[in-house]
């Protein structure tokens, strides 16, 4: 904004003006008194506006100046907050290389446990199969003895034949109970053949034909000891194929069947199954509850240590 002349200068001029003309011409000008004190009245009122204004703009100068220094502490602010942020994007890539770095050492002792299971199974089935060779050979010759018995009660029957009072139909029914009894025992020893035979194609990831298996042994004897174990082995099926939801609805069946020696492996794969699925507040609660109702299991520690580890 330009200034206007000030009012001594224009009052000055006024009289310069006057003496110009006053020399000029041949009679002396006449100013209006009234009409100079209007022209200086209203010079006056000009110079303390242009003076009301320049005070205004130096007070719009001193905000700017505000103003800008306030920028100023605003860009230092978010550069310090664009520094926080790669901060925090360093502590979140970390973070998730960790994880990363979990999830790997997570599927490896995953690993590690689905090999320790199978050397137990072989131990288990050796050791069973072992037994039942022992079981075979005292069946075997129970099986001559009642084959004997029989003989010996068919001949006791022909030395009898003339007693009418003796119950023929009675003895023999009592030695043939004691012939066959045996054998019927048998069927366990099929049952074990049929178990091992589905657990190779389990490890041998045929997996779908292994399920199949181990689900018609439940249906053929689901009070059988080794049940839990089909069972187990059916969500272990559905979680190496990454069927976690399918796995943890068949690991949950393992605890109504009977013996229970899998429930808590079956309760720890539940654990293991969310985790897969990301769901950590259920696999923390599926941890909790094998340790409540697990405590005396080998794997509380393990879970101990996830839930430690400070990844839930």
């Amino acid at each position: 904004m330009n200034k206007r002349p000030s009012f001594h200068i224009i009052i000055f001029l006024f009289f310069i003006l006057a003496m110009v003309f006053s020399s000029c011409g041949s009679s002396k000008p006449t100013v209006d008194p009234e009409e100079l004190q209007r022209a200086e009245d209203d010079l006056r009122r000009r110079e303390q506006e242009v003076q009301q204004r320049t005070i205004e703009i130096m007070d719009l100068k001193n905000q700017i100046i505000i103003l800008q220094s306030e920028i100023s502490d605003l860009k230092s602010t978010i550069i310090d907050m664009e520094g926080q942020t790669d901060s925090m994007k360093s502590r979140i890539l970390n973070e998730k290389e960790s994880s990363k770095e979990l999830e790997g050492k997570l599927s490896e002792l995953d690993e590690k446990n689905m090999e320790l299971i199978r050397m137990n199974e072989q131990l288990q089935s050796y050791l069973t199969a072992s037994q039942d060779s022992i079981r075979r050979a005292l069946e075997t010759e129970a099986v001559r003895e009642s084959e004997r018995n029989l003989l010996k009660a068919i001949s006791m029957d022909a030395d009898t034949s003339d007693d009418p009072e003796e119950s023929k139909p009675a003895r023999d029914a009592g030695a043939i109970d004691k012939a066959i009894s045996p054998v019927m025992n048998l069927t366990q020893d099929e049952y074990l053949q049929r178990y091992q035979e589905a657990l190779d194609l389990l490890f041998d990831k045929q997996r779908n034909r292994a399920i199949e298996e181990f689900r018609e042994l439940i249906r053929i004897s689901p009070d059988n000891d080794y049940s839990d174990n089909c069972q187990y082995w059916i969500g272990e099926g559905y979680y190496a194929q990454g069927l976690y939801d399918r796995a943890i609805a068949e690991f949950a069946k393992v605890k109504d069947l009977p013996n229970g020696n899998k429930a808590d492996h079956a309760q720890f794969k539940i654990g293991l199954s969310y985790l897969k699925l990301g769901q950590k507040v259920n696999g923390l609660e599926a941890f909790k509850k094998l340790i409540e109702d697990y405590p005396d299991s080998e794997l509380v520690s393990k879970v101990q240590e996830m839930m430690d580890s400070g990844q839930f």
